[in-house]
């Protein structure tokens, strides 16, 4: 590779333009897939110092896109950047990717996209890189090139490294958030970009290529989709601690707006499932930081003729398209299935249930339809609720998951959909699953929450929701509330025996406990006024002093 290099730097010094394309053409071809680079240190330097130099000379856009591709090339090894993540590096890729202070620069295509990343990739390795685009105007021009993208000259390739650029920033520099939360301006920048990756509504327009189980899919070219991916990255970021209360007029419109935009793409097909999934995926993720106003636009109420070519090809539920509701379920079901362990359970499963827990808390009438497609009327009780191979079943099983993430987020997701109510998580979970998430929220006592405006933000709750089978009815008494299955009747293991053995082994069992107890093997715990678990020590300390206190106060 070094006698190449060398003959890089000689053509670059005394060749003419198609010298310096050819070969820098060459070593592109030769290192399409590599990473790291061991040669001489000293002889590398010479050549990003002398691309550099060239890229600042007039000319031929093939020559300094070839350039630009070598760069590119050497941007991949994180640990030997060096002239590239300097000042002027990053100044002179800025200019040909059209992102200079000056505005955007008259540069081809070409030229633009491959400077465009080898920024993405020095973002991407550099911390000083990093620091540099954010300080400069880099962002605002991005904004500003962004204002033009309904040109369609624009090349697509440059609005996808634009994004990819944004994404970047947003994500390793938190400081470039705050741009979007003072103007709202750059805010709608995005959602109009992302607006413009998908067509049509999802009822009557000319995208529509399929339906599957009464569910309308528009289509979506694999450039759009890839484009949407990434503005969905940047708008996650840019909105993770965006308010979700008390939006002004401006903020609750934008939002309606993105609202409306995410059911299409949730309703959206690219050409494979893996690249549909992969989009679904982002899109659920933003769903996690969606305000009230955005999760109700979901689910938009049925027009009163409800058809598209006299036949109504949506799924409805209560007066509304569920479309989205049924994608949802869909992406749950296809995620739990897959399961995993550790880290990668955590990834797969942690977005759909934060984004589920969000929906269904603002959105009523996904939130019933998941109730009961996830949590139908109960009429076999005879197995435990972590037993079988249902959708409830596998959730249940999870709430013991070793990951505290993933029990608390399917523990928090199905106490919404059973709108808080603790006698109806325990009914469909059994009370030993959930314990946990009782004892966090200071439920262990059997009180139990119902706050219908904050889930769904209604009060109109049908009492049907309530009803239970008669299969259901007839076993009742019988079900254990521990495990939440019919269990029979166990015989009494001191039947025959005398008061006096009796109470000797009461003693026995007594002088265990208390033992383990010293030694620090338990903790015997009692449930205090607010519901939580407290040590049986405290619990009798606080007792004492109560009657202490009544005692003084009678004898004065």
């Amino acid at each position: 590779m070094e006698e190449l290099v060398r003959s890089m730097l000689s053509v670059m010094q005394t060749g003419n333009e198609e010298d310096i394309s050819a070969k820098f053409q060459e070593f592109n071809k030769e290192n399409a897939s590599t990473f790291t680079f061991d040669f001489n240190e000293d002889l590398k330097k010479g050549l990003i110092q002398g691309i550099l130099d060239s890229l600042t000379l007039q000319r031929s856009s093939e020559c300094h896109a070839q350039c630009l591709e070598t760069l590119r090339i050497f941007s991949r090894d994180k640990f030997r950047l060096h002239q590239m993540t300097q000042r002027e590096g990053v100044s002179i890729l800025l200019g040909h990717a059209g992102l200079d202070q000056d505005g955007v620069a008259e540069v081809e295509d070409k030229v633009k996209i491959e400077a465009q990343k080898c920024l993405c990739n020095l973002v991407y390795n550099s911390s000083q890189v990093q620091k540099l685009c954010s300080s400069s105007m880099c962002i605002d021009a991005i904004l500003r090139r962004m204002t033009s993208y309904k040109d369609p000259k624009i090349n697509q390739q440059i609005k996808f490294f634009d994004m990819r650029m944004l994404f970047l920033l947003t994500a390793l520099c938190p400081e470039t958030r705050n741009q979007f939360k003072q103007t709202l301006s750059s805010l709608r920048l995005l959602v109009d970009a992302l607006d413009a990756t998908v067509h049509g509504d999802g009822v009557a327009n000319d995208n529509i290529t399929e339906t599957e189980s009464d569910t309308v899919y528009i289509a979506i070219d694999d450039s759009d989709a890839d484009l949407a991916m990434e503005i969905l990255k940047t708008l996650f970021n840019v909105t993770m601690t965006a308010k979700k209360g008390n939006l002004d007029q401006g903020e609750e419109m934008l939002y309606v707006d993105l609202g409306a935009i995410i059911r299409r793409l949730l309703l959206s097909k690219t050409s494979t499932e893996d690249k549909t999934e992969t989009l679904h995926s982002h899109t659920v993720n933003l769903l996690t930081n969606m305000p009230m106003c955005a999760a109700l636009e979901l689910t938009p109420k049925c027009p009163e003729e409800g058809a598209v070519g006299g036949k109504d090809i949506h799924e409805t539920y209560k007066g509304h398209y569920i479309d989205t509701a049924v994608v949802l379920k869909q992406f749950l079901v296809k995620r739990v299935e897959k399961g995993g362990k550790g880290g990668y359970l955590v990834e797969s499963l942690s977005p759909v249930l934060s984004a589920l827990h969000t929906v269904c808390k603002y959105n009523r009438i996904i939130r019933k339809y998941l109730r009961s497609e996830i949590l139908p009327p109960l009429r076999d009780a005879s197995t435990l609720p972590e037993e079988g191979e249902t959708i409830r079943n596998k959730l249940v099983r999870l709430m013991t998951n070793p990951s505290t993430e993933i029990k608390d987020l399917v523990a928090d997701f199905l106490f919404v959909l059973c709108k808080e109510n603790v006698d109806r998580l325990i009914k469909y979970t059994g009370y030993g699953n959930a314990a946990g998430l009782l004892c966090q929220r200071g439920l262990m006592g059997g009180a139990y929450t119902q706050n219908a405006t904050s889930i769904g933000g209604n009060t109109d709750e049908s009492s049907s929701d309530d009803s239970d089978t008669e299969e259901y009815m007839e076993v009742r008494h019988k079900i254990n509330p521990i495990t939440g299955r019919v269990e029979d009747e166990k015989p009494n293991p001191t039947e025959g025996w005398t008061e006096e053995q009796k109470e000797f082994h009461a003693n026995q069992l007594a002088n265990m406990f208390d033992k383990l107890s010293r030694e620090g093997v338990i903790k015997p715990m009692t449930v205090g006024p607010d519901g939580r678990p407290i040590p049986l020590e405290e619990a009798v300390s606080q007792i004492e002093i109560q009657e202490h206190n009544s005692d003084s106060e009678l004898s004065d």
